[in-house]
C-alpha cells in the first residue's frame, strides 16, 4: 500500500470500502490485545478488516473489527495504523476540569440565623408577659420580666443583624472560601421585621396610653 493510498484510506468515507490488492500475503495484522495474525488483507472498510489466513489460502474469509486492530504491516512495508474509537483525537484539545472550590459554611450565618429563630420566640414571650401583665391588673414582677425580655430581645437583634452583615462581607470577598449567603440575608430580613414589629408595638402602646391616660 503507497503513502498517498495509505493517506486517502484515513479520511475514507464511513460507507466506502478500500479493497487491498490480492497479490499480497504475509500481512501482519496486530491486535490490541497485542496478538499478532499473518494473513492476506482482502477489504479494509469502515468498521471491519476481512482477511484471509496465509496458512490457508483457500479457507473462510475472516472479518475482525478495526476497534480490535492496532495496525496492519503489508508485505510492501507500509502500515495502517487504526486509532482507537474512545482515545481523544490529536487535534481535540482537552481541556481540564475545574477543581470543585472547597468552601465552607460561614459561622457567622449559622450564628446569625439561630439569633434571629431565638430573637423571634423572646418577641412573643415578651409579647405575652406584657399581656399578663395588663390583665393581672399591673403585676410588678411580670413588667420587670418583661423589661428583662425586651432587653435580651434587643442585644440579641444586635448581634444577629451585625452577624449577618460580618458573614455576608466575609462571603462576597471570599466565595471560593465561604458559603451561606443566602442563610446570612433571611437573617438579617427576619432580625429586622422583628425590631420594625417590635418598635411598631411599642408605638401602638404609647398611642393607647396617651388616650387614656
Amino acid at each position: 500500500m503507497s503513502a498517498d493510498h495509505e493517506k486517502s484510506f484515513n479520511s475514507l468515507p464511513a460507507r466506502r470500502s478500500f479493497l487491498i490488492s490480492a497479490d499480497s500475503c504475509g500481512d501482519v495484522i496486530t491486535l490490541r490485545s497485542g496478538a499478532q495474525i499473518v494473513a492476506k488483507v482482502k477489504e479494509v472498510n469502515a468498521t471491519v478488516v476481512k482477511y484471509k489466513k496465509c496458512d490457508h489460502l483457500n479457507g473462510p474469509l475472516y472479518s475482525t473489527a478495526k476497534s480490535d486492530i492496532l495496525k496492519i504491516k503489508y508485505t510492501n512495508g507500509t502500515e495502517d495504523v487504526f486509532e482507537d474509537d474512545n482515545a481523544v483525537s490529536h487535534n481535540e484539545t482537552v481541556t481540564p476540569e475545574k477543581p470543585i472550590p472547597d468552601t465552607t459554611l460561614h459561622p457567622n450565618s449559622i450564628l446569625s440565623l439561630i439569633l434571629s429563630i431565638l430573637s423571634l420566640f423572646l418577641f412573643f414571650a415578651y409579647i405575652l408577659f406584657v399581656t399578663l401583665a395588663f390583665s393581672w391588673g399591673g403585676s410588678t414582677l411580670l413588667f420587670l420580666l418583661s423589661i428583662a425580655i425586651l432587653l435580651l430581645l434587643i442585644s440579641i437583634l444586635v448581634m444577629a443583624i451585625n452577624s449577618a452583615k460580618k458573614a455576608l462581607k466575609q462571603i462576597k470577598a471570599q466565595p471560593d472560601k465561604y458559603v451561606g449567603e443566602d442563610m446570612a440575608i433571611i437573617a438579617k430580613i427576619m432580625a429586622w421585621t422583628i425590631l420594625i414589629a417590635y418598635l411598631v408595638g411599642v408605638g401602638l402602646l404609647l398611642y393607647v396610653f396617651t388616650l387614656y391616660f
